[in-house]
């Protein structure tokens, strides 16, 4: 589980901002909490970001993602030389230059020890050129909660140095040395079969599932042949009130058209790597795929109709029902912008609530940015709920609800429409645009 996300300059994130996904000891709850026995606090399953156009609350989103896309690629993806990607605050001089910084505090369960867990904090800044430093930490408690230090890196001019703490067991030397100024220490590790930091690595790539909630039909399809919760994401489907009462997979079959346009890319492949072999395994990977359909109800019977048939509302909620079912059996953290796109408010409350519900055992978490009010008044609570806002410099704050004085909940989605609480934007008279 995420209880914290930290990041400085980015996008149009410049000062250290702060997502805390641990529930708010100040107000009374009503909903589901994911309990941390080593902190003795309790973890929200879901943070929801609200702000006008441009405010920000998409570049937080994007943070997470850019944290998890450099430990997942960093050394495995990047030759030595190679530039860091990022994208630092430009709207001072300063920023461009300072380091950019990612961190976060995490758990790590063991389902088979019956959700027992492990509490960690790593982060790292760095700049185009090199990692400048990286750390991590782990939470414990005995008879009080301390924190033990496993590894912190640092690197100047192009000289990596890495500390270990004894608690650290495996290669560490040999992960050391090669460990790139332009790769992180952890994802060497993971590369190098280290067993320790391989646990933690796999937490950013499996456990972390950043979205972009619209996917090709053959992507949906084959995430769909074989899937696990088949049952569940044909009920839901079918709840979410769309006539849809069943699906159909059948192969791929290549049209006329697939053949002449792969025999252009064939022939592309095969000049650019001197073999045709790869052009060989392409064209069996295009006669793999499936054709998804949905069964709609035609009298006593089903009439199947092809994906792109469908509304780009059905077509959307097929994207992001696979992974959301994955991540709720799973205990995943899923990352997605603007989770009410091209959805009824009544479909993206429903997302909402498999997260919040007593179902969702192993800790899954929702983050995600929306512009849909009537979530505040449809089983959000107080400290689920983050606000951005843009100053006058283009600078993005995000403050947690419970920093306001909200008197009920009954008001609470009239007073944001408001903007008496902030983070709604200010609209002029666009008519006026018009005039003379």
């Amino acid at each position: 589980m995420l209880l914290r996300f930290g990041v400085e300059n980015h996008l149009s994130i410049r000062d250290r901002q702060e997502l805390v996904l641990t529930a708010a000891k100040q107000i009374k709850r009503r909903g589901h909490v994911l309990p941390v026995p080593i902190l003795r606090e309790e973890a929200v399953p879901v943070a929801v970001i609200y702000g006008a156009n441009a405010a920000g609350k998409s570049n937080l989103v994007a943070a997470i993602r850019a944290m998890r896309r450099h430990i997942v690629e960093s050394h495995k993806s990047r030759d030595a030389g190679d530039p860091i990607p990022r994208h630092p605050f430009l709207l001072d001089q300063a920023s461009e230059h300072n380091p950019t910084r990612f961190d976060c505090v995490f758990t790590i369960n063991d389902h088979e020890a019956g959700d027992a867990q492990e509490v960690y904090e790593y982060g790292f800044t760095f700049t185009q050129a090199e990692y400048v430093r990286e750390w991590l930490h782990r939470i414990v408690r005995h008879k009080r909660q301390t924190t033990q230090m496993l590894f912190d890196r640092q690197t100047t001019d192009g000289q990596t140095r890495v500390d270990f703490s004894s608690r650290l067991r495996g290669e560490n030397r040999a992960t050391a040395s090669l460990t790139r100024p332009n790769s992180l220490f952890l994802s060497a590790a993971a590369q190098n079969n280290h067993p320790q930091l391989g646990a933690i690595h796999r937490q950013f790539a499996e456990h972390w599932q950043p979205l972009g909630g619209e996917a090709a039909e053959f992507e949906i399809a084959r995430s769909l042949d074989g899937f696990a919760h088949q049952d569940a994401f044909l009920e839901l489907m079918r709840q979410a009130d769309l006539g849809v009462v069943g699906t159909e997979l059948e192969d791929y079959k290549p049209t006329e058209a697939d053949h002449e346009r792969f025999k252009k890319v064939s022939h592309f492949l095969a000049e650019l790597s001197g073999s045709s072999d790869e052009a060989d395994e392409q064209w069996q990977q295009l006669q793999r795929p499936k054709q998804l359909r949905f069964k709609h109800a035609v009298g006593d019977g089903a009439r199947p109709l092809d994906f792109d048939l469908e509304s780009r509302g059905t077509q959307r909620l097929a994207a992001l029902a696979i992974p959301v079912l994955n991540a709720v059996a799973a205990g995943h953290l899923v990352v997605v912008d603007e989770l009410d796109a091209s959805l009824h408010h009544r479909l993206t409350a429903a997302l909402v609530r498999l997260f919040k519900s007593a179902t969702n055992r192993h800790g899954a978490q929702l983050v995600t940015a929306v512009h849909d009010t009537s979530l505040l008044r449809d089983g959000l609570e107080l400290d689920d709920v983050w606000l951005a806002e843009k100053d006058r410099r283009g600078v993005s704050r995000f403050t947690p609800l419970t920093d306001y004085r909200i008197r009920s909940r009954e008001d609470l989605e009239q007073v944001y429409r408001d903007g008496r609480i902030g983070g709604a934007p200010v609209i002029g008279d666009l008519a006026a645009v018009l005039d003379g």
